[in-house]
């Protein structure tokens, strides 16, 4: 995925020098602040210093520190402190810039657990998530043919899907029952990955057979389409990833009986004008 920040990336850094001077306006977080300053100093010692070089001295992706610095990436504190090494950061700005992390992050940290993308491609098909979902639901049953009724699936898919989540010890086996070991997973936000898209590409599909044969009163289905301010755009996901959450919440408690996949969309209609004065 392209970053918003840099179209070419020898305009990368007139941007960043320009974003820095209203980052209160744009909310940007301290370490945004931190890193997009790190980079143009490099800049400005050496021009032909780039995105990639920077990427490469701090040992993550291009792909990953474009994420952070749009912030369409959150930064874990395990590589914020792998981050902060890298670049001699005093131990107080650490401490202090942590300490901000853990004030903006620590609901959405607390609620969900990380899913590393190496691991996310083991399990990337509905089913695997489904059969996470079963794991909370009473009286269930840790066979392949409870499993495969429950989401009409093959006996065989069933029982793979199954073994595999054990193996990676997502979910355990306790009396007959199976439970998950872990918190709800969440995978990386707003980073280009084939595997994430082709995940949303068979929930879409799922989507339209479940429309056909779903009756009206156990689906919601609904759209708006409306005109847009950009600059909303990062809290607008911010605001859909929190509902996200809160509705989860709700649905979980109580008696659950049934698995329920909530797909939201949000994507541009007109050839979107990133770069606009």
């Amino acid at each position: 995925m392209q970053n918003p920040l840099c179209k070419k990336e020898n305009t990368c850094f007139p941007l960043l020098t320009e974003i820095l001077k209203q980052e209160k306006s744009l909310g940007m977080k301290v370490y945004q602040t931190y890193l997009a300053e790190q980079l143009i100093e490099r800049k400005k010692n050496n021009p032909l210093y780039s995105l990639r070089a920077f990427a490469k001295a701090l040992e993550i992706s291009p792909s990953q520190l474009s994420s952070l610095l749009s912030g369409r990436k959150s930064l874990s504190s395990k590589l914020a402190r792998k981050i902060f090494e890298r670049l001699n950061t005093d131990k107080i700005s650490i401490q202090s810039m942590l300490e901000d992390m853990v004030i903006e992050d620590s609901s959405e940290e607390s609620y969900f657990q990380d899913l590393e993308s190496d691991d996310f491609q083991l399990i990337s098909q509905w089913q695997y998530f489904a059969i996470l979902s079963l794991a909370h639901i009473k009286d269930n049953k840790a066979t392949a043919k409870w499993i495969s009724d429950r989401l009409g699936i093959d006996h065989v898919l069933a029982l793979e899907s199954f073994n595999r989540l054990v193996k990676m010890g997502l979910v355990k086996v306790v009396d007959g029952s199976f439970r998950q070991t872990t918190k709800p997973l969440h995978t990386s936000t707003d980073v280009a990955s084939i595997e994430i898209r082709n995940y949303h590409k068979n929930n879409l599909i799922l989507a339209a057979e479940k429309l056909e044969t779903t009756e009206i009163d156990l689906r919601e289905y609904t759209s708006i389409t409306v005109d847009v301010d950009l600059k909303k755009l990062p809290r607008a996901k911010k605001m859909i990833n929190e509902f996200k959450k809160n509705l989860s919440e709700f649905l979980c408690t109580g008696k659950t009986s049934e698995v329920y996949t909530l797909a939201i969309q949000l994507f541009p209609l007109t050839k979107v004008k990133k770069y606009e004065n």
